[in-house]
């Protein structure tokens, strides 16, 4: 490659009302997440809007003290936080704009309004693959997904993605033709394609406009060079830094030229201004070492060589591209000496370049199926295939691949194909003979270790591999026979000792067992396997304390034996004494910070003392230097999920998707956690992801046929209903669906009749409580009052059919018989959010506004993070006029939740009142343009209609 390509791809680029309806209480839990409220002062505001007319005329520094006074008044001001992080990426500062961002989204600020703040921080910070994983398309707004898809291109681009890259270029460009930023982009990946012609064409749709960017001209200038035009090329390059004399690549790039010419005088203008702002930049040294060499300043060109041996590590990957012989190196030396973490990824690195070498795959892979994981090796080593078909060592792999993933069949395949490739060889019986042990055929897996010893498998190994399968197989007496001779031949060995007491423990030989153990210590006495038999053996038989001194004693002598450390925590932590088992399992997770399974001990702990926080901290901290493997993404998501932290656990099950090699329940937790962030046709998707994995997964069936019905969609529902009924016949469930389908299309009376059928199969609430949606939306009140008043005289203490009934009396009008069961209920359950929220709706219908009003507050102060809480409050004061109220409770309910129709329109209405249409039409129109239902829509849609009259 080119040293102008080179440094043309290091270019960094700085980027700058609706009430709580029963029907929705049926669908979620009562139980609500409590958060802290805010509340902005009149002086808080006026900062805010201050700094917002500094940002908007580009005056950063301004902006930046308002934003300052507005934040050391409230730090919680949360406009001001998203305000101060746009502006620090203005000025280049990604790491404390991040740090804003985070505040902001702490506080409940919709990621939705955060997520391309959050890319271009990323972006500033090299943090490429952290990007990648949180800034991902979704349903959202034209302009968030078209600078999404470009923030993403950069992402991979930098990653050397360059296909991922350039279709999310093209994706960018569909929602923006004029991105001059994408145009770039797809510059950058034509040149490193070495087409040429593409590259000028792309960067010519980006200088198209009023005032180029001085990347644009860095770029045309680059592109000029390579054509051999050096007037061009300084034509461009001067014209960039006449509009950014401090722009650091145009300058180099400038010097570049320059050394190239042997014009070494005057290029060492433009290395010194680099140098000085960037003392460490390694390419400026690089080239200044140059200079100093050419100019005979032998001693100082000889001491910048030093200091770029000590600066190699900070260059760019892609300039280490230009030499891969080094990523290969790297990797071949600690692939030798065991160090897999690091040879896993220069080999990554060595064969993103250099995809075909053979060896690199057989490493890489060997890596892979090291750490169990099956999915990484299988592209590569299928590729490898294609291009060395017939290799032994790459189909041994395959096979081994294939048995991880229980892929049995195409694992016997490929090493039958090594046993017919290399007869005299036994690592073909061996590995297929593992496999079949894996899958369970014992019979067939001894014949093969057996055939495996003719073929040259030593004899010892092969009695050794024979007891795995016996001791698997529990057949007993053939392991007894075994370790008898293995103890003949070899008394002196103790590991031999310790498996001849684990086959007389299988025979329920307890006290030969016992002796046999204590013989592996009489010939070795720190045998930690047999110390660790002898110590369960003395809790089971309910002596711990003899358990724990036996444990204890030896570790006053081996006191860093992690094994030991861990069987420690095991006793405590079986005791429930988790805080001291915590304090054992940190002992051992400091010898290897690497090892998952200690880790998940420690985290466990951690929960079981309901520190959440330090768990998730250690998980986030293990997976930056062990990604990859699907466990600890899985276990970081099930905490997330514990703390109701949606996003993040998408994020982390998709990851934990990504890599395991069992994807059905994976996929499930998955979908169901896309669902409730809703993001339904990801969810969608997810599901059926799932029923592919396993079509007999009910689960994913019944997740998926909800959304189905959601959506309307009557073809695909009912083919997901008629496969449910197969797997759950007489059961209601089915009956329950078709109900639901229909209620759905309005077919009302096949709907009431499905729910009848199945509320008399099932006798569960779900068909119960769909009748009293039916009948309460065909406004037959007398025969919902029938049904809950029935199934309460079942089911008395029940809170959602008392809620349920409540509500079918206030639609009969019948108000003073509802706030009678409100009372009832807060009178039994306390100043519950839901109960209170409800009644105070109730209450205003019936005209008592000011108790309404103290109810509404009640329920937001106990549950001020919710967000429909929330607009009923607001909404409430928006009636009564208080609009400065209800103006800042809806703009901090939009902050957590951006894309809510029924805010909006709430938000719009209010507006109105105090004669802000333009901004109110602009908050309707994002009501009617979300796919979210909400039940003022035909209301919303005619007045939109009015006003754009």
């Amino acid at each position: 490659m080119d040293i102008m390509q080179t440094l043309h791809l290091s270019i960094r680029t700085p980027f700058l009302p609706s009430i709580i309806k029963l029907t929705t209480v049926l669908l979620i839990s009562v139980s609500l997440i409590l958060g802290p409220g805010n509340a902005y002062s009149d002086t808080d505001d006026q900062y805010y809007e201050d700094a917002l007319r500094s940002y908007g005329n580009d005056d950063y520094q301004t902006a930046i003290i308002h934003l300052k006074n507005a934040l050391g008044q409230n730090e919680g001001h949360l406009p001001s936080r998203v305000l101060m992080a746009k502006t620090l990426i203005a000025m280049g500062n990604g790491s404390d704009a991040e740090l804003h961002i985070d505040f902001a989204k702490a506080q409940g600020v919709d990621l939705n309004q955060l997520i391309t703040l959050y890319g271009e921080a990323y972006l500033l910070q090299d943090k490429y693959k952290e990007l990648l994983e949180v800034v991902t398309p979704g349903i959202r707004s034209k302009s968030i997904e078209g600078q999404i898809h470009f923030l993403r291109g950069q992402a991979q681009l930098k990653l050397r993605r360059l296909r991922e890259s350039d279709i999310s270029y093209i994706e960018a460009l569909n929602y923006n033709p004029k991105h001059e930023k994408a145009w770039l982009g797809r510059a950058q990946i034509a040149m490193q394609n070495r087409d040429y012609d593409k590259a000028t064409e792309f960067v010519d749709k980006a200088l198209d406009r009023h005032q180029p960017s001085s990347n644009a001209l860095i770029i045309k200038s680059t592109l000029s060079r390579l054509a051999g035009d050096f007037d061009e090329a300084f034509r461009f390059i001067n014209s960039a830094i006449a509009s950014d004399d401090g722009n650091v690549q145009a300058r180099l790039t400038r010097a570049l030229y320059f050394v190239e010419q042997g014009r070494f005088v005057e290029a060492e203008p433009d290395l010194d201004f680099i140098l000085e702002e960037i003392p460490n930049e390694p390419k400026a040294k690089y080239l200044k070492s140059v200079v100093n060499a050419a100019l005979g300043r032998l001693n100082d060109a000889l001491e910048d060589t030093k200091e770029i041996i000590s600066l190699f590590k900070a260059v760019p990957d892609e300039d280490k591209n230009n030499n891969p012989i080094y990523y290969y190196l790297s990797g071949l030396t600690n692939f030798k000496i065991g160090n897999y973490g690091d040879a896993e990824k220069s080999l990554t690195k060595y064969l993103r370049i250099d995809p075909n070498n053979r060896h690199a795959v057989e490493m890489l892979a060997t890596i892979h199926l090291k750490n169990n994981d099956p999915l990484a090796a299988k592209p590569i080593l299928t590729k490898a295939n294609l291009a060395y078909p017939g290799t032994p060592n790459l189909l041994n792999l395959l096979g081994l691949m294939n048995s991880q993933l229980n892929d049995f069949e195409s694992a016997y395949f490929y090493f039958d194909e090594v046993i017919r490739i290399a007869p005299d060889s036994p690592v073909g019986l061996v590995n297929k003979a593992r496999t079949k042990l894996r899958a369970g055929e014992y019979q067939q897996s001894i014949d093969l270790f057996k055939q495996a010893q003719l073929a040259g498998l030593d004899p010892l190994e092969t009695k050794l591999l024979l007891l795995d399968v016996y001791f698997k197989s529990n057949q007993t007496a053939l392991a007894l026979n075994i370790t008898s001779e293995l103890v003949r031949q070899f008394p002196e060995n103790p590991d031999f000792w310790q498996k001849q007491g684990i086959a007389q423990g299988m025979n329920n030989q307890i006290d030969e067992a016992r002796l046999s153990f204590e013989k592996a210590l009489s010939v070795n006495e720190n045998h930690i396997p047999s110390i660790i038999h002898l110590s369960r053996m003395d809790e089971v038989s309910g002596d711990r304390a003899k358990a724990i001194s036996r444990i204890e004693s030896k570790l006053k002598e081996l006191k860093d034996n992690r094994t030991l450390l861990l069987e420690m925590g095991n006793i405590r932590s079986n005791n429930r004494e988790y805080e001291t088992a915590l304090t054992w399992y940190q002992k051992a997770y400091a010898q290897d910070q690497n090892n998952f399974p200690t880790l998940r001990k420690i985290v466990n702990s951690y929960v079981q003392l309901n520190d959440y926080q330090k768990a998730i901290g250690l998980l986030r901290d293990f997976i930056n230097k062990n990604g990859g493997k699907p466990e600890p993404y899985r276990l970081i998501g099930e905490l997330y999920e514990a703390t109701h932290d949606n996003e993040m656990a998408i994020k982390s099950y998709r990851l934990s998707t990504k890599f395991s090699p069992n994807q059905s329940i994976e996929l499930l937790n998955l979908a169901r956690m896309q669902q409730k962030a809703g993001l339904i046709k990801d969810a969608m998707s997810t599901y059926k992801k799932a029923i592919i994995w396993d079509n007999r997964f009910l689960p994913a069936y019944l997740s998926l046929a909800d959304l189905a019905i959601k959506d309307r969609d009557q073809e695909y529902a009912n083919i997901l209903i008629a496969q449910i009924k197969e797997l759950t016949p007489k059961s209601g469930t089915s009956e329950n669906l078709s109900g639901e389908l229909y209620f759905k299309l309005g077919k009302f009376d096949l709907a009431e009749k499905s729910f009848l059928e199945a509320k008399k199969l099932s006798g569960n609430p779900r068909p119960v409580f769909n009748l009293y949606r039916l009948y309460k939306t065909t406004n037959k009140l007398k025969k919902s009052e029938k049904l809950m008043t029935e199934w309460l005289s079942v089911h008395p203490d029940d809170l959602l059919g008392q809620i349920a009934l409540a509500d079918t009396h206030h639609n009969q009008n019948q108000l003073k018989k509802a706030l009678d069961i409100y009372e009832k209920l807060i009178a039994e359950h306390g100043n519950m959010a839901v109960l209170l929220n409800n009644s105070a709706n109730l209450l205003f219908d019936m005209g008592e506004k000011n108790k309404a009003l103290e109810r509404a507050q009640l329920a937001h102060k106990i549950a001020p993070a919710n967000v429909e809480l929330m607009d009923t409050l607001a909404w409430i004061y928006s009636r009564l006029g208080q609009h400065n109220e209800a103006l800042a409770l809806f703009r901090e309910a939009l902050l957590q939740q951006f894309d809510q129709p029924a805010i909006k329109y709430h938000l719009a209405l209010t507006l109105d009142q105090i004669d802000r249409r333009k901004e109110a039409q602009k908050f309707l129109a994002e009501a009617m343009d979300s796919e979210k239902f909400f039940e003022e829509r035909s209301e919303a849609e005619t007045l939109l209609k009015s006003w754009q009259n």
